[in-house]
């Protein structure tokens, strides 16, 4: 169970399958979001624009069981709530609200009950301000709350109403917390950022140690857990160490060794761990990197094991850790292309949910498009537009054409052309000669869509320049036009006969444009970043800066709130597309998500969209 854009996601890992936790209506991220140690509820914040809000769920039936915001009281100016955490006995919750003021709130969530505040104010360190970590619950004594900050760590007692320092630990100069957990005896393992974890009781350190690592520069401890005989620990040293308690007869305490160490694969000293989850009974561990990578380690038997033949096995396709900045479907195959700021391109089966090829560039693409047969991409880099064979196992270099910084690729629907935005400019091209066929000018500002019909007559584009255009692309000339100044367009599409344009921009509305003039606008109250059109030319999608989806009635009824809206992303809709068959839609942000949609066409009376989705997909031979 994970977050992803404004929801939670629950994955069966066996199955493949996905459910979704929608989150409320105004809700614009997943802020923190914690499971309690029972695995019997779980609690999301969520961020909203009023004030944050703590949705707390049924884990088994996923019913909302309680909702808690701050009091305008509680709040001061924070719109959001950084860390959550349980109780041990699942009655009681914790909740740092974040900067300025970083209130900390203490529930007991069944009868809704805030039972008392403190404003932590964490020490200013020399480079900048203070903030807050995390926060966690003693689970030995529930009226015990830490506080992990950058630069402090901090026990609160709860009593008479009130929450009270009881310790303090500071850390050393330079040196940053990054983690804690709870240990027995109410002691704490704390994570830093110079390899260190220590071992604190009260105010007092009784126990350091420095974790091993084959950087010459010092590693942070990310992430720390406790377990069964001890806690175990994570971080950027490449490994997952494992420590156990045993009584030191000089100073008769329970002292923490290292009991097994599992590494990551070679070179992966670069990857941070993120979070880590121990499962209930201890026989697996699961963790997140900071390249939103989810490994399974099984724990049980670990000891038993040579260090080599731990496997860190990938329990879910390796997703975006940047934001997405292009996206493409295919026309003959069930494939979807993405690229993303992380320097990745990345082919996914949608039907099967599998990232199928996954390569790393040494430079951010900046757009990408594939063939309708699936078997080439086009990646635009800052030197060259790149036309790549796709392999089994990689993409191999095919052509490189002298377009720099294209912006905007798109393969014709016959998948005879091509079209490549540089600029105020597009070229089209022969995919079989590379030959640059034609040369499109009119926009005076940057080109951001093209749009092709069905039959590849018409290419329609738009720009920052305020202009919309529609091409013939037999003789190169413009058939339609239609210019607004003062407003930048992001995305426009077009009736399958090209005679109705459909464009979104800066300025809030969506225009249908016929003849060169507006036939209808929709207000649309928040600002529409893309659309989508189906090729059956009776469905319609906008999706919004706040990462909304909209599906409007269509043809467009004139009343500008006729539509269904989908909080799904966290960021602005950046990119949108549509299967061949009119079965899916694709949506990616820049929050790194791709969200995949299931659309049915309601006004299809003829059945012709059924027959449509019986439509076999081509495979390798």
């Amino acid at each position: 169970i994970f977050p992803a854009g404004s929801n939670v996601i629950v994955t069966d890992i066996d199955q493949k399958t996905q459910k979704f936790i929608m989150s409320s209506d105004r809700c614009e991220s997943v802020s923190a979001f914690t499971v309690s140690a029972d695995r019997h509820m779980f609690a999301v914040a969520e961020r909203n624009p009023v004030k944050p809000i703590i949705a707390i769920y049924d884990l088994h039936t996923f019913r909302k069981r309680k909702a808690l915001n701050p009091t305008p009281d509680n709040q001061g100016q924070s719109k959001e709530f950084s860390s959550l955490a349980f109780s041990s006995d699942t009655r009681y919750l914790v909740a740092q609200l974040g900067s300025p003021e970083w209130i900390l709130h203490y529930y007991s969530w069944e009868k809704g009950k805030l039972l008392g505040t403190v404003s932590i104010n964490p020490p200013k360190t020399q480079s900048k301000k203070g903030h807050v970590v995390e926060v966690a619950i003693c689970p030995s004594d529930g009226c015990q709350l830490s506080v992990v900050g950058d630069s402090f760590f901090r026990i609160y007692r709860y009593s008479e109403g009130g929450l009270t320092i009881a310790s303090e630990v500071l850390t050393n100069e330079g040196e940053v917390f990054h983690c804690h957990t709870w240990l027995p005896n109410e002691k704490v393992a704390l994570g830093t950022s110079h390899s260190r974890i220590l071992i604190t009781s009260g105010r007092k350190i009784i126990q350091t140690i420095v974790v091993e690592s084959n950087s010459p520069l010092p590693t942070p401890v990310t992430v720390v857990r406790t377990s069964m005989k001890g806690f175990i620990a994570a971080g950027a040293f490449g490994s997952v160490d494992i420590y156990e308690k045993s009584l030191d007869p000089i100073l008769r305490e329970d002292m923490y060794y290292p009991a097994f160490r599992a590494p990551l694969a070679e070179g992966s000293e670069a990857v941070v761990m993120k979070s880590m989850a121990v499962s209930g009974t201890e026989a697996s561990l699961i963790l997140q990197t900071d390249m939103n990578v989810l490994y399974r380690v099984q724990l049980s038997g670990i000891e038993l094991k040579l260090p080599g033949d731990i496997k860190f096995e990938h329990i879910l396709p390796p997703f975006h850790h940047g934001s997405i900045i292009g996206l493409d479907v295919c026309a003959r195959k069930p494939l979807l292309v993405s690229c993303s700021t992380d320097r990745s391109v990345r082919i996914w089966n949608y039907l099967t949910g599998e990232c199928e090829l996954c390569k790393y560039f040494p430079e951010e693409a900046s757009s990408v498009a594939i063939h309708p047969s699936g078997l080439y991409l086009l990646i635009g880099f800052g030197d060259k537009l790149r036309l790549m064979n796709v392999l089994i196992d990689d993409f191999r270099l095919f052509k490189e054409i002298g377009i720099r910084a294209c912006r905007e690729v798109c393969f014709s629907n016959g998948g005879h052309l091509f079209a490549a935005a540089h600029g105020n400019m597009i070229q089209l091209y022969s995919v079989w000669t590379f030959e640059n066929i034609g040369i499109l000018k009119g926009h005076n500002g940057k080109v951001r869509s093209l749009y092709w019909t069905p039959d590849d007559s018409i290419l329609v584009s738009s720009g920052t320049d305020g202009a919309v255009y529609s091409w013939v692309t037999r003789d190169f000339k413009r058939e339609g036009e239609y210019i607004l100044k003062n407003c930048s367009y992001t995305s426009a599409v077009c009736s399958t006969d090209g005679k109705v344009l459909y464009a979104v921009g800066s300025d809030r509305l969506l225009k249908e444009i016929t003849d060169s003039a507006i036939s209808n606008q929709l207000d649309s109250n928040d600002a529409l970043t893309q659309v989508a059109i189906s090729a059956s030319g009776r469905m319609f999608f906008a999706g919004t800066a706040k990462g909304c989806v909209r599906s409007y009635k269509f043809p467009f009824t004139g009343e500008s709130s006729d539509y269904q809206e989908h909080q799904v992303h966290s960021a602005s809709v950046n990119r949108f597309r549509i299967s061949v068959d009119d079965s899916y839609l694709f949506s990616g942000s820049e929050d790194g998500t791709i969200y995949i949609f299931k659309i049915t066409d309601r006004g299809d009376k003829s059945g012709a969209g059924k027959k449509d989705r019986g439509l076999v997909f081509s495979d390798e031979v």
